[in-house]
C-alpha cells in the first residue's frame, strides 16, 4: 500500500511541476504579446499619419490617381550596408538603398553639404533595429518616419517629406 501512495505522490507533483510550468509559459507569453501591443498601438498613429501624406501610400490605399505627379524632387543616396540587432545568434544585416522626397530643389544643397551627418544619423537609426521589427511593412514605415523626423531637425533650407526605399535586403 505504500508503494501505491509513493506512486501517486510522484505523479500529483509531476503534474503539478507540469502545471506550474504551464502556467508559468502561459503568463510570459501574455506579457510578452501585451507588451508588444503597446508598442505598436503608440506607433499606429504616427504610421496612419505618414501613410495618409505619403503620395504613393495613399494611392495604394485608395488614393488620387494623380499623387505620383505630386512627388516631389528627390535625392538619391549611396547604399547602406549595416549590421542589424539580432535576437538570435549569428550576425545579420541589412542592404538598403534609398532616396529622399524634398520639398524643393534648393534643399540638395544643404543635403549635399551635410552628407556625413546624415548618412551617420541614418546608419544609427537602421543598425538600432532587429531584423524581425524592421523586415515588415509597419517596420519600415516606421524607420521611414524615424528618417524623416531625425534630418528635418537638422534642416534649414526645407524639409525632407517622405522616404523611399529602392533596395531593401536583409540577411
Amino acid at each position: 500500500m505504500s508503494e501505491k501512495k509513493s506512486k501517486n505522490l510522484i505523479l500529483i507533483i509531476t503534474l503539478v511541476i507540469l502545471l506550474l510550468i504551464l502556467i508559468g509559459g502561459g503568463l510570459a507569453l501574455y506579457f510578452l504579446k501585451s507588451d508588444a501591443t503597446k508598442e505598436t498601438k503608440v506607433d499606429k498613429e504616427k504610421i496612419k499619419q505618414f501613410q495618409t501624406n505619403n503620395p504613393i501610400l495613399s494611392k495604394e490605399l485608395g488614393g488620387d490617381e494623380e499623387a505620383l505627379d505630386k512627388i516631389g524632387p528627390l535625392y538619391q543616396l549611396d547604399p547602406f550596408t549595416v549590421n542589424l540587432l539580432s535576437e538570435n545568434k549569428g550576425e545579420k544585416y541589412l542592404i538598403v538603398t534609398l532616396s529622399l522626397e524634398l520639398s524643393s530643389k534648393e534643399l540638395e544643397n544643404e543635403l549635399i553639404a551635410k552628407k556625413a551627418v546624415i548618412r551617420n544619423l541614418i546608419i544609427n537609426i537602421l543598425s538600432s533595429d532587429t531584423i524581425e521589427s524592421i523586415s515588415s511593412d509597419a517596420g519600415k514605415e516606421k524607420v521611414s518616419l524615424k528618417i524623416v523626423d531625425n534630418i528635418n531637425d537638422m534642416l534649414s533650407d526645407g524639409k525632407i517629406k517622405n522616404v523611399y526605399f529602392t533596395k531593401f535586403v536583409t540577411q
